[in-house]
């Protein structure tokens, strides 16, 4: 009895690792998008801005795919759906998919510049 409920808090606690790492890098990549945003002035910069924008697009299109997927597994999991991780869920859900259709209009858009 005891090991199995070391084992479940082991699992909450690799996932609430995993979505923190995945929040951390989609931060970074926020901040990847700023310093293109800020370079984005000079005629100069073009090649070094179009590079920025499509690694941060990127980088986000993978984190939030991965917090999607993450989420998803949550909702179909036998979890009782007043829960608040459930609620939890549904609502990173939604967010991370309007965050990955923003990241995959942005990387495509940067990669056409890009090429």
């Amino acid at each position: 009895m005891r090991l199995s409920n070391m084992a479940i808090d082991n699992k909450k606690s690799a996932g609430s690792v995993f979505n923190l790492v995945c929040k951390i890098v989609i931060f970074a990549a926020a901040i990847l998008l700023f310093v293109a945003l800020c370079l984005s002035g000079s005629s100069d910069n073009v090649q070094t801005f179009n590079l920025l924008v499509t690694i941060g697009c990127g980088v986000c299109l993978v984190a939030s795919l991965l917090l999607l997927i993450s989420n998803i597994v949550v909702l179909f999991s036998k979890i009782n759906h007043r829960s608040p991780e459930y609620k939890s869920a549904i609502a990173g859900t939604v967010i991370m998919a309007v965050m990955l259709v923003v990241a995959i209009i942005g990387f495509v858009w940067a990669l056409s510049l890009l090429i």
